[in-house]
């Protein structure tokens, strides 16, 4: 994870420093990473001072033990928020009361409206545009006392065509962070395409031990057709070349 902000490195962290660092991270991630990530967000705050350790370090026992979740639960009351802290965390009253008006602060109404005007934005683009996938494979063909290199490239351009069978695909991903960029899925789909057709190649490569392959032959623009097929996508484009070396000694 990046690092989220530096406003407040030089000086101690106040309440609004805090509440501006944990709504970037759900801005970006969502709501799940504060609890499933939560060493992560609080290796990114700036502790820089005896205090702001002191503070980060309350607030990292409240990640772990799901206050955040719970703070978005109902309508708390700052002092009900803060009795909930300090059962939870044996966290002193000062400090659970802070932190009880820090996650009030996080989970307004105003951030709430933005959040659900935010929702699926980032997969309502991915639907709209096209993407751009570049896949490069290569392996090598073994036989007694010689060997064969092999390589194989494709530029393989696709579009949404099913959008309920991409949803279904992105549940998990959708529900664990709602503001998922388009690239962030358009990687996702990218990793298991290139993933598939990394195996394949190898497969193909290494179908025969008499034979030798000829990559110039691979047909990675079929592997990504049925790809697309199974995950809803339509191949707009694709342009494939591959290339095999002579017979070279082990």
């Amino acid at each position: 994870m990046k690092k989220i902000q530096t406003l407040c490195e030089d000086r101690d962290m106040t309440t609004d420093d805090l509440k501006s660092v944990l709504k970037a991270v759900i801005d970006r991630y969502g709501f799940d990473y504060l609890g499933t990530h939560a060493v992560n967000v609080y290796e990114h705050l700036p502790k820089e001072r005896p205090s702001n350790r002191k503070v980060a370090g309350a607030l990292l026992l409240t990640l772990l033990n799901g206050i955040p979740e719970r703070a978005r639960e109902s309508s708390w009351t700052q002092r009900d928020l803060a009795a909930l802290i300090r059962g939870e965390c044996l966290l002193e009253e000062g400090t659970a009361d802070e932190l009880a008006k820090l996650y009030l602060g996080v989970f307004s109404a105003a951030n709430e409206k933005e959040w659900e005007a935010r929702k699926e934005q980032g997969f309502v683009q991915f639907c709209e545009k096209e993407w751009l996938f570049s896949w490069e494979g290569e392996d090598t063909w073994y036989v007694q006392d010689v060997h064969i290199d092999c390589e194989a490239q494709a530029d393989i351009v696709v579009q949404v065509q099913d959008v309920d069978r991409v949803r279904a695909l992105l549940a998990k991903e959708l529900r664990s962070n709602p503001f998922i960029t388009a690239e962030d899925i358009s990687a996702w789909f990218e990793e298991k395409l290139m993933d598939l057709l990394d195996e394949d190649f190898s497969e193909y490569v290494q179908a025969d031990d008499y034979y030798p392959p000829v990559a110039e032959d691979y047909m990675a623009c079929e592997v990504a057709n049925k790809f697309c097929k199974e995950h809803g996508l339509r191949l707009v484009s694709c342009e494939e070349s591959g290339s095999s070396s002579d017979y070279e000694p082990n």
